[in-house]
């Protein structure tokens, strides 16, 4: 029975891993002890970094470190460290977006665990960033073009009610 457990112990261990590599988030999991748990090669690609450094039990401090040095946070000081250690274990924020020192977009997220440790989940957001980006600039265009037109526009909705006009009308 102890070598039915183990296997299917090792069987679980290489589904999780192999999911954790198949989707486009980076994940890390670090224990109530900030000791990395678990992670996907992702989560170092998205920073811009090779995962060399990656291995169960290394400190979020070590990490924070290897980040800074790589020129991932512009504060390399023992201090911003500290800091960002400690925000890291609290959740707080719980969810911020950072750039990458590639220029991407990264929407971090943080989440408890249930033994006092930490996951974290960051996304490539650049792609939608760019758009939402690029529409409110267009928005702002055509809200800019709308109010200095010569003539009255107003826009009806399909029940009749006027949605908006512009100073004209």
């Amino acid at each position: 029975t102890q070598k039915r457990q183990s296997w299917a112990l090792d069987n679980k261990s290489e589904l999780l891993t192999t999911c954790l590599e198949s989707i486009d988030q980076g994940v890390v999991v670090f224990d109530g002890d900030g000791r990395m748990q678990t992670w996907n090669q992702r989560y170092f690609e998205l920073f811009g970094i090779t995962a060399d450094i990656a291995e169960v039990g290394l400190s979020l401090e070590k990490i924070c470190w290897y980040l800074a040095d790589a020129g991932v946070f512009k504060d390399n000081s023992p201090e911003f460290n500290a800091r960002r250690v400690k925000a890291v274990m609290d959740c707080d924020p719980p969810q911020h977006e950072m750039i990458g020192r590639d220029g991407r977009t990264l929407d971090v997220r943080r989440n408890p665990m249930p033994d006092g440790g930490v996951s974290v989940t960051i996304t490539d957001v650049t792609a939608s960033r760019r758009d939402r980006e690029g529409l409110q600039r267009r928005s702002a265009e055509l809200e800019a073009i709308f109010a200095n037109l010569d003539v009255g526009i107003a826009f009806i909705d399909a029940e009749g009610g006027m949605v908006a006009m512009n100073e004209v009308l």
